[in-house]
């Protein structure tokens, strides 16, 4: 928003759907997951809308399909899941037995924590199994480096960081 607003246009961000957003500018697609997969990188990306009055090139090969039949070969991300969080037939997930989803919203009082440590890997709440055994992942262009804050405050304590990045 600050480069299109050093350029002399308007920016400001949209509240839409972003992941739907995103398919239809032609960016990438929905995996079985429920993820957004920007081609060429992968799932391990942020998006957001921004709504501008710049002149922008409509996409002419934004595709009307939304997934992937990359996706709809596959399931390893709903085989590999610890907790059977995504549906059997995929592009649909139990958001209260995600643990991902979990380590977004903490308080939910309703999750469902697996029985046992052995599903959580070194995670605390979170795992992105379903990214990490993804072929669609295997040859995006990421970084496994992508540490936002030295500490992470969690339930009231200041953890290192280093806590919650899982290693290959």
């Amino acid at each position: 928003m600050a480069f299109l607003k050093t350029k002399g246009y308007r920016a400001e961000t949209l509240d839409v759907p972003q992941r739907a957003a995103a398919c239809r500018a032609g960016l990438g697609f929905i995996g079985r997951n429920t993820l957004f997969y920007a081609h060429g990188l992968g799932s391990y990306v942020g998006i957001g809308a921004i709504g501008t009055d710049a002149s922008l090139e409509d996409p002419a090969d934004a595709p009307e399909r939304v997934t992937s039949p990359t996706c709809d070969k596959c399931g390893r991300c709903i085989t590999a899941c610890p907790v059977g969080a995504i549906a059997p037939e995929g592009y649909q997930i139990d958001p209260l037995r995600c643990l991902s989803m979990l380590n977004r919203h903490p308080d939910e009082p309703r999750r469902i924590m697996p029985p046992g440590s052995t599903h959580l890997e070194r995670w605390l709440y979170g795992c992105e199994t379903c990214q990490n055994v993804c072929p669609v992942n295997a040859n995006a262009q990421h970084r496994r480096e992508a540490v936002v804050a030295a500490e992470v405050a969690v339930e009231g304590m200041k953890l290192p960081t280093a806590l919650f990045c899982r290693r290959r």
